[in-house]
């Protein structure tokens, strides 16, 4: 007998057997879903301003924004801001290239390599998916096995205890809604860099709390690694600002705040 229904699946209302008086909900968490069982919720939620503008494009739907939460008191914080010898890059996400991007990441790598070869780097894959044959073949064919490794698919408490062990997150997206692992790496204290896409611009607030670089452009991904690398100083200082940030906006009681309020 519940007075609210909530569901993160839009085809779940035609499966349950709902009670008259309670309020349907439905979490929307990326873009392109259709919307023909969106109607039969009585509030919808976006994980992002780009997700509710994507719902709203179709119609004018009741919407309202409450962002995915991380545990952030979990994630081992970054401790001090200058690289060591190596440059340490991580990418984490489902490998689907043609969603993820990370042949744009490879790419601008390789330009990186070639351009300055002084600027000794490694990049960390973590992850897996169908794209895994096709990336470490472009990694193989860009002579970059010594760069580059693909770690396969690590749980969350590892990545929440060595995220911080890496220098910078790129998160080089083609689309996406939100871009949970930005914020991880926020929290981490750790400097991001994204594709200037809709999600993860919005995480960072338009680049107020982390870089970004045209999407899809991998000479603009080459420049921005090199820029961060010879300035880190002044990203590590934004990611510090970035904690707080992240601390306050995208948290687990945060979102169940915002929950419970507009409930």
């Amino acid at each position: 007998n519940p007075d609210i229904i909530h569901c993160h699946n839009h085809t779940l209302i035609n499966l349950i057997r709902i009670p008259l008086k309670a309020n349907k909900y439905l979490t929307v968490h990326g873009i392109g879903y259709p919307v023909n069982n969106f109607k039969k919720y009585d509030k919808l939620f976006a994980i992002s301003d780009s997700v509710k503008n994507d719902i709203l494009s179709n119609e004018n739907f009741n919407v309202q924004v409450v962002y995915n939460g991380i545990k952030t008191e979990l994630l081992k914080q970054k401790e001090n801001g200058k690289p060591k010898n190596t440059f340490k890059i991580a990418q984490v996400g489902r490998l689907e290239h043609e969603k993820k991007g990370q042949h744009i990441l490879i790419e601008a790598l390789k330009q990186l390599k070639h351009n300055r070869p002084e600027i000794h780097f490694k990049l960390d894959i973590i992850g897996e998916g169908p794209s895994l044959n096709y990336l470490q073949q472009l990694v193989k064919n860009n002579s970059l096995t010594q760069h580059i490794f693909f770690t396969g698919n690590k749980s969350r408490s590892y990545v929440y205890d060595n995220l911080c062990n890496y220098d910078l997150l790129v998160q080089p997206s083609l689309y996406e809604g939100f871009g949970l692992t930005v914020a991880e790496a926020m929290a981490a204290k750790v400097p991001v860099l994204v594709s200037n896409i809709h999600g993860p611009m919005e995480i960072i607030k338009k680049g107020e709390y982390g870089a970004f670089f045209e999407s899809e452009n991998v000479n603009d991904c080459a420049k921005k690694i090199e820029y961060i690398n010879e300035n880190y100083n002044e990203f590590f200082e934004i990611a510090e600002q970035a904690l707080e940030y992240c601390q306050h906006n995208f948290s687990i009681s945060s979102t169940a705040n915002n929950y419970i309020k507009y409930y």
